[in-house]
């Protein structure tokens, strides 16, 4: 009720509340008092969030009506003073404590039931800031096994190219030595032998044999 004409006036909102002389604590307007701006002489008009002085608002606000002289009454019930009650609930206002007036709840009631409304949400943005923190891991796990599983096959793979290599350079120093035996066997047999087939004819009989 009054929100969809006075979003986020005191007319709409749930603390909006009068003081009594006679009794303790604040209580709710309804909504013939919100709607008219008429309410008990020694009531004073209260933000039970206290987000602005209303009274001191409505004070200044009749002495206004009242010097401007253009106070024209609704009704015989009309007063300059409930005029001022109506100019400042129905003024907008751009108030972060503002929340929505629900009718017969007290202002108190209104606000416990902001705060449960508020832990609620609160409780919600917990859980999905959770829920990304635990996908979030799971994706940094995911990434890590991975990396392990990229690193053990770079190793795996080095470790048999270097297998490979190490026995080509085995046979190729096998070669070699084997080459260098025939190369210095080469080179000193004529050192050994310096009558060639003629010290061979001498020596073995079967070369002897052969030996033209």
């Amino acid at each position: 009720m009054f929100e969809e004409d006075y979003p986020g006036a005191c007319i709409s909102c749930g603390y909006l509340s009068q003081l009594s002389r006679h009794q303790a604590g604040q209580h709710e307007l309804n909504a013939k008092h919100r709607a008219n701006g008429r309410l008990p002489s020694d009531n004073t008009l209260w933000c039970w969030r206290r987000a602005a002085n209303l009274q001191k608002e409505a004070d200044e606000a009749e002495q206004e009506i009242r010097q401007s002289g253009t106070f024209q009454a609704a009704d015989p019930q009309d007063s300059e003073r409930a005029a001022a009650v109506r100019r400042v609930v129905q003024k907008g206002r751009d108030c972060e404590k503002w929340y929505r007036w629900t009718e017969h709840l007290t202002p108190k009631e209104h606000y416990e039931e902001e705060r449960m409304l508020r832990l609620a949400e609160l409780e919600q943005r917990l859980m999905e800031a959770m829920k990304a923190i635990m996908e979030s891991h799971t994706a940094i796990l995911k990434t890590q096994a991975e990396i392990a599983e990229a690193t053990r096959q770079v190793a795996a793979d080095h470790k048999l190219s270097f297998d490979h290599s190490e026995r080509q350079a085995t046979r190729f120093q096998r070669a070699f030595i084997v080459l260098a035996i025939i190369a210095l066997s080469l080179a000193l047999a004529p050192l050994a032998y310096p009558d060639g087939v003629a010290w061979l004819a001498d020596h073995v009989p079967l070369a002897r044999n052969v030996t033209p």
